[in-house]
């Protein structure tokens, strides 16, 4: 009789850590699901500020009528503003037009 008492305590210790762990478990997964509609309130909410097109209104693409096609403006070319910039002979770093040295190698420009 003391036999099957000693063999029964290890299997009821089993079976305790084992309901602990599906209870753990259970726990976790209705943290899941709590956490799964939180996400999709977010997502309403984010859905909400954009408008019905989806994006925000000042992120929207502007119509274009489809007789009339979009012409490019031309680009101008961009002139430096400032000093003139020129490149070091020796080692190629970039110095002011006024350099009389380069800062990166020290070489004589």
């Amino acid at each position: 009789m003391a036999d099957i008492k000693a063999e029964r305590n290890p299997i009821e210790e089993r079976i305790k850590a084992l309901e602990a762990q599906v209870s753990d478990v259970n726990d976790l997964e209705i943290l899941n699901k709590l956490d799964i509609i939180n996400l999709k309130n977010e997502i309403e909410k984010l859905k909400m500020g954009f408008g019905p097109a989806g994006a925000p209104p000042e992120e929207r693409p502007k119509k274009v009528s489809k007789k009339e096609p979009q012409k490019e403006k031309p680009k101008k070319k961009e002139t430096p503003k400032g000093p003139e910039i020129r490149t070091c002979p020796k080692c190629g770093a970039v110095v002011p037009s006024r350099a009389k040295y380069c800062g990166k190698c020290g070489a004589k420009l």
